[in-house]
């Protein structure tokens, strides 16, 4: 992306009520607006509310489709509810207007990537070795009380076993680390990169 002075807007959508905010080319000063997404005058104030060329980041939903069309695909970020805009909500952040400020400031963060350095590409790589062998434990233990279960010699505690397997598989390590939260930053105070700046802004819901 490279609106370095339009700036940024992220939407959220609880039921058939959309919360648009607008911050600027800074990542600052948000602009909210708010309506119904399923009257042609809720969706009029939703793209009248959007500065021309600015990105948009949106959960999953017909106004998304719509905003693609009238909006294009190189403005539009559209992000999937249980893959996205729920996993956030665990992490912290709260739906409505704090959910479409950190959206936006997803867009504003990954606008200014950098580079990650060869350390950082090394703790990446290190962070995903450790989600794998994650991965694989539950895969293990799940295989072997399945195993119990059809020779009929699975225990309550398998069983249990069994459904904190599933969720562990869905909940990921983002919310194990999050948990976490004596642990100081992995990353450093001048450290600009973009999973850095995502960390910080995880940081600043709580």
């Amino acid at each position: 992306m490279s609106n370095i002075e339009t700036g940024f807007a992220g939407a959220d959508i609880i039921g058939n009520r959309y919360v648009l905010c607008v911050i600027d080319h800074e990542g600052k000063h948000p602009h909210y607006a708010r309506g119904r997404c399923d009257t042609v005058k809720g969706r009029e104030k939703f793209f009248a509310s959007i500065p021309p060329h600015t990105p948009l980041m949106i959960v999953e939903s017909e106004l998304a489709v719509l905003s693609l069309h009238l909006l294009g695909e190189a403005s539009v970020f559209i992000q999937k509810e249980r893959e996205g805009y729920a996993v956030w909500e665990k992490a912290g952040v709260q739906r409505g207007e704090r959910m479409a400020n950190f959206a936006a400031s997803i867009l504003h963060t990954t606008s200014t990537q950098i580079p990650l350095t060869e350390k950082q590409q090394l703790q990446l790589l290190e962070m995903q070795g450790r989600e794998l062998e994650r991965i694989q434990r539950i895969t293990d233990s799940s295989l072997s009380i399945i195993g119990k279960i059809q020779d009929e010699s699975a225990t309550d505690a398998d069983v249990s076993q069994a459904f904190e397997n599933e969720y562990q598989s869905r909940v990921g390590q983002l919310m194990a680390e999050t948990e976490e939260s004596e642990e100081p930053s992995p990353f450093a105070e001048d450290d600009a990169s973009f999973l850095a700046e995502l960390y910080r802004l995880l940081e600043k819901v709580h």
